[in-house]
């Protein structure tokens, strides 16, 4: 097995659903309303370029993760060389078909009824995930209920530090800004959600949410 921290596959995850349920039984507890689940989502074009596109960000998001364990978990780990295993049944990438199958699947197998799907995430560009978005937006999903875009925006004024060595302050936090914006946007002009959730104390984010 691959020695690194991660989201659980779906066969953990029917054990771990099914003990979940059944220490509620036990307690007397009835049924939950909710079961939900996260996952790290992409739509692409097709199946094999979604995969291209998000794996150099997944092997830096996990690379990073497993630099926090010992030097021999990582050189066990080899996490780019074993990339195609471990994001199978971890994550919802593929084309918009493969992805309605795969929310299709987690509600089948799981009874999961409340998706929190992340479509961005370090080192994934802009455009793609605005395109993604775009066509997670437009993709014939299966009946989950209400479907809400949630956009969490930060203090500005701590963006993009790691930029901070080329980029002034005032420039980083315009940056994020009109990322953040074009974000807002991209979401907009979608009628597949029901609704827009941004979660800020920021000011500027604030005044983003209300245009």
């Amino acid at each position: 097995p691959l020695p690194l921290a991660g989201p659980p596959v779906q066969l953990e995850l029917v054990d771990q659903f099914a003990t979940f349920r059944a220490a509620r039984t036990a307690a007397g507890l009835p049924e939950p309303i909710d079961y939900p689940i996260c996952r790290e989502v992409y739509v692409g074009t097709s199946d094999r370029t979604a995969l291209d596109e998000v794996r150099g960000p997944l092997v830096y998001k996990y690379e990073a993760y497993a630099s926090w364990r010992s030097e021999a978990d990582q050189a066990a780990g080899g996490f780019a060389r074993q990339f195609d295993n471990f994001v199978r049944d971890r994550f919802i990438i593929g084309d918009a078909e493969r992805v309605k199958d795969e929310i299709q699947r987690y509600r089948e197998t799981l009874g999961a009824n409340h998706l929190i799907l992340r479509v961005q995430w370090p080192g994934l560009d802009q455009a793609s995930t605005l395109k993604s978005i775009e066509r997670l937006g437009r993709n014939d999903t299966p009946e989950t209920g209400s479907i809400w875009a949630v956009l969490p925006i930060k203090d500005m004024s701590a963006a993009k530090q790691r930029l901070s060595p080329v980029l002034a302050p005032h420039e980083r936090r315009g940056l994020f800004a009109a990322m953040a914006e074009d974000v807002l946007s991209a979401i907009a002009a979608v009628d597949r959600f029901d609704g827009i959730l941004v979660v800020t104390g920021d000011p500027d984010g604030r005044a983003l949410a209300e245009r």
